[in-house]
């Protein structure tokens, strides 16, 4: 499996474009696994970096955190075999979610977050924002509708009833990591409990 982002010339005529391009190898166990692969290959191509994990082992955000590679199983740029939606963050980089779709939270206070897979829902991102200089943090509301169907499943049911906690890597400002919203234990890419 590989995507190349914008590297690769194209010839048309005299004039030479640069272009992504993504493929992917004949092995999949599944047509599930095969759907994930394409959809994760074509992330890469729009520019998406992996979906990963952090965790601070008994905290949230500070102490001895690991990153994890893949971490974020809800996310198709995360683990696992599902054909998911991206993060809400993801989608706002790549302009599919707009200004007027965040809200933007500085302040204590009761809020309402619409499902991210909705369509004509007006607020499908919150960014809180710290006063502390801390990269802010995306709370999305996740259901199973459309590619979140296998939200359904044994893993996603938990988090109907809660907010999936994203934050921008320290290491990169482009790559998000779930955090580990139940401390205490290793945050299992194969049943992350980033829920809040």
């Amino acid at each position: 499996y590989c995507s190349f982002v914008g590297e690769l010339p194209f010839a048309i005529g005299s004039t030479v474009y640069t272009t992504s391009e993504s493929w992917v190898g004949f092995y999949a166990p599944n047509a599930e696994h095969l759907n994930h692969t394409l959809a994760h290959e074509i992330g890469h191509a729009l520019g998406l970096p992996h979906a990963n994990g952090r965790d601070c082992g008994n905290d949230i955000l500070h102490g001895e955190c690991k990153h994890i590679e893949y971490g974020n199983g809800f996310d198709v740029m995360g683990t696992g075999s599902r054909s998911s939606h991206f993060n809400a963050l993801y989608k706002k980089l790549l302009g599919w979610i707009t200004p007027q779709e965040t809200l933007v939270i500085d302040r204590s206070g009761q809020y309402t977050l619409h499902p991210l897979e909705q369509k004509g829902v007006t607020l499908k991102l919150a960014e809180v924002r710290l006063n502390d200089g801390t990269a802010p943090f995306a709370l999305e509301y996740r259901q199973p509708i459309g590619f979140d169907k296998d939200l359904n499943d044994e893993v996603g049911t938990p988090n109907q009833h809660g907010l999936l906690v994203n934050a921008f890597s320290p290491n990169n400002p482009q790559t998000t990591e779930l955090l580990d919203m139940s401390p205490g234990g290793p945050l299992d890419v194969e049943n992350p409990d980033g829920v809040f």
